[in-house]
């Protein structure tokens, strides 16, 4: 993720050609990226919850391709 927020390209193909390389299903991956970065400013504002379990469950519940393992 560091190496896809610091080219701030965040064009399909750029994010595939950094994630093929580093994960596996990176086709799924990518698209998930994609649709989470629309929902960053709704994301960050949740990791500023001082409640860790609410923010974990929140986030494993609603951001795709994250679950509670990601989300701890």
């Amino acid at each position: 993720m560091e190496q896809i927020f610091k080219t701030k390209d965040f064009t399909e193909d750029r994010i595939k050609e950094i994630l093929k390389t580093k994960t596996r299903f990176h086709n799924n991956k990518t698209r998930y990226v994609l649709e989470n970065i629309k929902m960053w400013n709704k994301i960050k504002a949740k990791l500023n919850n001082e409640d860790v379990m609410c923010s974990r469950n929140w986030l494993a519940d609603n951001i795709k391709g994250y679950g509670l393992k990601e989300a701890s």
